[in-house]
């Protein structure tokens, strides 16, 4: 079969890069298969430019906005889409991820137009306090994301099957599309065995908690505050971050972005243990942070603020404070600073639910068996 996987993210985003990663997972587990991923290109905006791969073709395509706007809201992007999928490609399957207006038209044309079974993948939520709050705002959201949340909808509607990330999401799909097949599947990670070192600077030499990736702005402040009372009553406890730009402060280093991927994953590997310095709102409720399922991939024990997201699943493996106060979680990241016992107890749960729930080996199974299922619509 030849299977087109479908992502508004620009080509060097953490998304498409996780949807990569998962393809060639893919790839591995069936062979016969051919992957066409489509992305958006980081600069181009008339031209389409392909890597191509043993199996898999990379596509990204070209958006007419610049920086943070090329994410999913151009029309002629979907138009080039529709141009490869009607007259430069023969597949089979359209597995689309979330439903930006440039996913939801190519989705929406290859399902009644081209008759191609669609498999939709839910890893953002659109409604109040989800990702277009976080990322333009309440008056976006109450406008604009109103319209974009009735699209998204309307697409799962569609779907012949919804792959979910959370539990949370896995009753919004049962609500809204019953009839389809839907599967609670998380984002992933393919474990790497051998981790180049670009900058042996960022290898602390002391024991230190890691955290990476994007924050909101209360977030910041909280993970600051966190640093700060530590930082207080424990000198000896530094927290590490990358992949956002936080700005440093007592307690507290800031690597930046680091473009060589394996540096994160190597201070995710040499900390104590990781933390979540998360907020409980819909935003961090309705998804499967990637960082997740790195942190477990690298068997680092977990310290987190009681979001929902974990609480809620069924064999939690973080280490959570008792409250969402600043406090609450310096005191239990101290108190689990100092205790082997516990850090080794949650780095056993880590390894056991990455190797059951978040090992792109054991996703692609699922998902592979997934597109064989929908072999009779072809």
């Amino acid at each position: 079969m030849n299977i087109v996987f479908n992502v508004h993210n620009q080509r060097n985003n953490t998304a498409t890069q996780k949807v990569v990663e998962l393809v060639e997972s893919l790839s591995k587990e069936n062979p016969n298969n051919l992957y066409h991923i489509f992305c958006t290109s980081q600069k181009n905006k008339f031209l389409v430019e392909i890597e191509d791969y043993e199996k898999i073709k990379i596509y990204k395509f070209p958006d007419i906005f610049s920086g943070s706007l090329r994410q999913g809201l151009d029309l002629f992007n979907s138009l080039v889409r529709i141009y490869y999928l009607t007259i430069k490609l023969d597949y089979h399957i359209m597995h689309s991820v979330d439903a930006r207006p440039t996913i939801f038209i190519s989705s929406i044309f290859s399902k009644f137009i081209l008759k191609k079974p669609l498999i939709l993948s839910w890893w953002d939520y659109y409604g109040n306090g989800g990702i277009l709050e976080q990322k333009f705002g309440k008056l976006f959201s109450k406008t604009i994301g109103v319209f974009l949340k009735k699209m998204d909808f309307s697409l799962r509607k569609s779907a012949d099957c919804n792959l979910v990330v959370s539990e949370s999401l896995f009753k919004k799909i049962n609500k809204i599309n019953s009839k389809s097949t839907n599967v609670l599947l998380r984002v992933g990670s393919t474990k790497k065995h051998n981790l180049s070192v670009s900058n042996t600077n960022i290898l602390p030499k002391h024991d230190y908690i890691f955290y990476c990736g994007a924050l909101t702005k209360n977030e910041k402040i909280f993970l600051k505050k966190v640093a700060e009372y530590i930082s207080n009553l424990r000198k000896d406890i530094k927290i590490y971050v990358s992949g956002n730009d936080l700005k440093e402060s007592k307690g507290l280093v800031n690597f930046g972005v680091l473009k060589n991927f394996d540096d994160v994953l190597n201070l995710i590997k040499n900390s104590k243990f990781v933390i979540l310095p998360f907020e409980n709102t819909n935003h961090n409720k309705n998804r499967w942070p990637s960082k997740i399922s790195d942190y477990l991939m690298m068997g680092k024990a977990v310290v987190s603020t009681p979001i929902n997201l974990l609480t809620e699943i069924d064999k939690p493996f973080a280490i959570f404070s008792n409250e969402f106060c600043f406090e609450s979680l310096a005191r239990k990241v101290i108190e689990t600073f100092d205790n082997d016992n516990i850090i080794n107890e949650h780095e056993i749960k880590s390894n056991s639910f990455y190797d059951n729930e978040l090992s792109n080996e054991i996703i692609s199974k699922k998902v592979i068996k997934i597109y064989n299922s929908l072999a009779d619509k072809i």
